[in-house]
């Protein structure tokens, strides 16, 4: 027979981190010591030899490895697995009926990955920038137009939201790629998305101002296309300069900084008076803010900084802080779900035992009660390997230069230094990119 039990009420919450799903942090970790030292195909072979696989998450364990092949400075192979990565997250993104009631019986991990949006739109931009150091422009410029179409979608669902509805720094780097071909009207378009992003958007939720560079840069395709009415405020002052010389060519240097913040399970139990404990497990990010500030790039005659243009870290906690909403109200709704499934199994229990508090009734509730509490789990997937901040730094070169030299400030390493060797070619653009994980 049952103890009697106190009728009121008694809600205990704790929370703590559990990791019996293993966050996705935690499994690329074996890799860290060779990313940190940029022996990336190595990297690239433990990570393949230990058969890393994140779970019920086909679209992460293709975007892992097209981004260990694109350090590795194998850009061609990076982008087929990109592409596998990216039709995984479109395909995903169908709603599928089955997955999502299994998501509310079981756990978020019934739902295939279907990545966040910033996740997918970076997919892009990695094959973007594979495309540009192949030396294939056209190609190149497909994934401009295709973050373009993913962007305008997602202003269209979520106008009004103050949730990542855009991404300034891809619509900047697009207005390069165009630029680069000599496409100023698709050039201008872009350059201006992106100054709008920046404005309404990142400067006002994600603590980054409009580049400079992006306002000299908007500036050039304004006159090249004589939409300078369309950008009066560019024109009342002489701080964003013009060049149109073919005489030089550009030095494009992108800095990424850091790692994208983690997730790690918090897990709120509630004891209810008839004894049953429900469960509700919720995402929390854990910040890994990056140590670079800044820093410069320097030619003989020409001297820049690098400028802040992506804040992945800040985006990733507000598209959570967003979600949050949905994400409880999932939780709670299996929470419900199993505790209805222990009611259940104690009646059953009861009317094989013919014994309104049977010890089968208590049995099975509690055999239940421990599978609900086992199998609650908060999604801790995301694409771990992507950075924190993301640097850009514009400057021309002449045929006199033979290197351009940068220098990335940190807060806890001092300064660091690097030398460019460039091959002069008038009128082209240079693409350079870095990686500091710290």
């Amino acid at each position: 027979m049952k103890k009697n039990r106190p009728r009121e009420l008694f809600l205990a919450f704790a929370t703590l981190s559990i990791f019996s799903c293993a966050s996705s942090k935690t499994r690329m970790e074996p890799l860290n010591n060779m990313l940190y030292r940029g022996e990336y195909s190595r990297a690239l072979y433990l990570y393949d030899s230990l058969g890393i696989k994140e779970e019920n998450a086909v679209s992460l364990d293709f975007a892992n490895r097209g981004l260990l092949l694109h350090l590795a400075g194998l850009n061609e192979e990076s982008n087929r697995e990109l592409e596998f990565a990216e039709r995984y997250m479109d395909r995903i993104l169908k709603d599928n009926f089955k997955q999502i009631v299994s998501s509310y019986l079981i756990n978020e991990y019934s739902l295939p990955y279907s990545g966040e949006d910033y996740e997918n739109v970076m997919v892009n931009f990695y094959k973007m920038f594979n495309y540009a150091l192949l030396d294939l422009p056209e190609d190149a410029l497909v994934e401009c137009r295709r973050i373009d179409y993913k962007l305008n979608l997602l202003k269209d669902m979520f106008e009004g939201s103050t949730t990542y509805t855009d991404d300034a720094f891809s619509r900047y780097m697009a207005g390069i790629f165009y630029e680069s071909q000599g496409l100023y009207d698709d050039c201008f378009i872009e350059y201006y998305k992106s100054y709008i992003a920046y404005k309404n958007l990142y400067a006002v939720h994600y603590s980054t101002p409009v580049p400079s560079s992006l306002l000299s840069s908007l500036k050039k395709a304004a006159v090249a296309t004589r939409r300078e009415n369309d950008v009066p405020f560019l024109f009342e002052s002489s701080d964003y300069s013009v060049n149109f010389q073919d005489t030089f060519c550009e030095f494009i240097f992108i800095l990424e900084a850091g790692q994208l913040p983690y997730k790690e399970e918090a897990v709120s139990y509630a004891t209810l008076d008839d004894g049953k404990i429900l469960s509700v497990a919720l995402p929390v990010l854990i910040p890994a803010v990056t140590s670079v500030s800044g820093g410069t790039l320097r030619t003989t005659e020409n001297y820049t900084e690098l400028e802040l243009v992506e804040n992945l870290g800040e985006i990733a906690q507000i598209s959570l802080k967003d979600r949050g909403g949905r994400i409880l109200a999932r939780a709670v709704a299996r929470a419900g779900l199993k505790y209805l499934a222990q009611q259940a199994g104690e009646k059953l229990g009861d009317e094989i035992s013919d014994d309104k508090d049977s010890v089968l009734g208590s049995v099975l509730s509690g055999i239940i009660g421990i599978f609900s509490a086992a199998t609650e789990h908060a999604d801790l997937r995301s694409w771990a390997l992507l950075p924190d901040k993301i640097y850009l730094g514009r400057i021309y070169f002449s045929q006199n230069d033979n290197a351009v030299r940068v220098s990335v400030r940190t807060r806890t390493r001092g300064e660091f230094s690097y030398a460019y060797p460039v091959e002069f070619k008038s009128g082209g653009t240079v693409f350079v990119k870095e990686r500091i994980w710290f």
